[in-house]
Parts: C-alpha cells; sequence; structure tokens
C-alpha cells in the first residue's frame, strides 16, 4: 500500500502529458532545414508485431483536422488559446505541399475514455471525423484519477494496474469507433505525463503507473498502423526551473504547449516514436 503521504499529495496531482526540448539546426545544416520544411510530411510506422512491415502517410493538399479528448487538447493553461492544437495546425500550413488546415476542436476537460465513447456516438462529432484527414489526441489521465478519487487513502500500484485493463478495452473500443468512421485518417495520441515529477520525486510509483500505461496506449495505437504515439513524459522530469505549467501547476502554459506542438511535429515528420 502507498504510504498516506503519497495519497494526500497524489490527490493534488493532475496527470495530463509532457513535452520535450527543442532541437537547433547548427548553421552548417540552416539550407537543409528550410529544403526539409517544404517537403510533404511522409512517416514510416511499424505494425506491432511485425517491425518488417510499416505503414507510409502523407499529408497534403487540404487537410481537415479533427480533435479529440481532455483538456490538453482544448489547449486548458494556453492564455494564447492556441494550445498544441493551434501551434501544430499553424507549423502544418506553412508546408508547401499543404494547401489550408481547418481545424475542430471536440476536446473537453475532465473527459474520460468513458465520455470519449460517448462523444464518439454524436452525429455531429461521426460527421466531422468522417472527413478527417488527422485526428489529434489526449485521453487517459482522468482514468487515472478516477482511482486517486476512489481509493485515496488505500491506494495501491494494482488498483492503477486493475483500471489500467479496463482503459485498454475502452481505448480499443475508441479506435474501432474512429476507424468504423473513418479508415484512412493519420491519429496523433499524445501520452501522458507527470508535471509533478520534480515535486515527488520520493515516490517513484508515479512515473512508473505513467510509463506503464504509455506503453500499453503505444502498443495498442501500433496495432492500427495509421496511428502515431507521441511520448512526452520526459519534459518535465527536467527539473523546478523549466517554466512549462500555468498558475495551476497542473496544466502547461505557452511555453509547455510550444514543447508539445515541438515533439508532434517531430513525430509527424520523421516517425519518430520517443520511449
Amino acid at each position: 500500500m502507498l504510504s498516506k503521504k503519497f495519497s494526500l499529495l497524489i490527490m493534488t496531482f493532475f496527470l495530463l502529458t509532457g513535452c520535450v526540448q527543442k532541437s537547433t539546426a547548427s548553421p552548417s545544416n540552416q539550407a537543409k532545414a528550410e529544403e526539409e520544411e517544404s517537403k510533404p510530411i511522409e512517416t514510416e510506422i511499424a505494425v506491432a508485431g511485425n517491425e518488417s512491415r510499416s505503414s507510409t502517410f502523407q499529408l497534403q493538399g487540404d487537410i481537415k483536422i479533427v480533435a479529440l479528448g481532455d483538456s490538453l487538447t482544448k489547449g486548458v493553461g494556453d492564455r494564447t488559446k492556441e494550445g498544441y492544437v493551434g501551434l501544430v495546425s499553424n507549423e502544418l500550413e506553412k508546408k508547401e505541399d499543404i494547401s489550408s488546415i481547418s481545424t475542430v476542436n471536440f476536446a473537453a476537460m475532465g473527459h474520460s475514455t468513458e465520455n470519449l465513447l460517448k462523444k464518439l456516438d454524436e452525429d455531429q462529432v461521426k460527421k466531422e471525423l468522417k472527413d478527417a484527414d488527422l485526428i489529434f489526441m489526449t485521453i487517459g489521465a482522468n482514468d487515472l484519477m478516477k482511482v486517486v478519487r476512489e481509493n485515496i487513502f488505500e491506494l495501491t500500484v494494482e488498483l492503477f494496474q486493475e483500471e489500467r485493463l479496463l482503459y485498454e478495452q475502452r481505448l480499443r473500443d475508441i479506435m474501432n469507433k474512429i476507424r468504423s468512421t473513418n479508415e484512412q485518417a493519420v491519429i496523433a495520441f499524445i501520452g501522458l505525463y507527470n508535471p509533478f515529477a520534480w515535486k515527488l520525486a520520493e515516490f517513484p510509483e508515479i512515473d512508473m503507473i505513467i510509463s506503464e500505461w504509455n506503453e500499453r496506449t503505444k502498443q495498442i495505437l501500433l496495432e492500427d498502423g495509421r496511428a502515431v504515439f507521441v511520448s512526452i513524459q520526459d519534459i518535465f522530469q527536467e527539473g523546478e526551473d523549466n517554466n512549462l505549467l500555468y498558475a495551476d501547476e497542473f496544466h502547461p502554459n505557452e511555453n509547455g504547449y510550444v514543447l508539445i506542438a515541438a515533439r508532434v511535429m517531430e513525430t509527424l515528420e520523421n516517425g519518430t516514436k520517443k520511449d
């Protein structure tokens, strides 16, 4: 059983997603970088269980983005109201082979996998998803926090594992619902992060639990063949002075969303799935 101190502390922490450091091109590589920026986005994704197979997708022409999930995809904490969805949309629009970007955002604060399953049954959501070329999604943080709320003084690692199994089944149901409406859209799923890793370093169970949930999510997405997992757990492990959190100390601020967007772009452009 986890300590009572941990139980009280974890009640204050909200799991969303994290970010990574931006890479900076050297002057000698500037010309190459500018040339690459205008190329169509092309990504290879290994299919789970058969690393020799891959799916290749391109994003070009008129691109429609549909965003799904919780407060991170909603952009809570960003005073500019852009969030990572807006920032990535702006970057994609700069690509020479992309003519235009349109975005519809159905994300809502507090949504869990159960909420998203219901959302996917709405006629308007199905209508927009049908024409989507790119789907952004964050989900799972509130499923994990449900364990905390219901077991505040009796938290165990096993309780999180039990909930994770239920989460995995609901995530598969979510993927099936999306694919029953749209088989071809690229899905970019942004993983969980722990914004308080530096405050709760004495409780390694938190990072272990998040890593397990992220790993299982990644495996489910790999089964799809046209989905990428954007791993961003590492960013808040850099230290207290990163200035990546909003005033509520839970959600990312503008700086945090910039780094999330950078990782999403990196994943879409290079097919790099970071651990």
